[in-house]
């Protein structure tokens, strides 16, 4: 009979144990979570940036490379008009 109540008493702290650990877990999990997520976007904010200014710069060099056609269009017109 003694070792049904041990048991029995192991099962109850079982269940009373088992929720808090998980909480705790859970914390530290969500913790270690955002410690990672942090060092990784400041890892990689500065090529992030880096990029974004390489897009830009190629944009720009596609607008500065249709500006020739741009002013001939624009002239032609001029001619035409006069």
């Amino acid at each position: 009979m003694a070792e049904s109540s041990l048991s029995v008493n192991e099962n109850e702290l079982r269940h009373w144990i088992a929720p808090h650990v998980t909480e705790v877990l859970r914390d530290k999990a969500d913790a270690l979570f955002y410690e990672k997520i942090a060092a990784f976007v400041s890892k990689n904010e500065p090529r992030a940036r880096e990029l974004a200014l390489r897009k830009k710069v190629g944009r720009m060099e596609e607008e500065i490379k249709a500006l020739p056609e741009i002013h001939m269009a624009h002239f032609n017109a001029a001619e035409k008009a006069l």
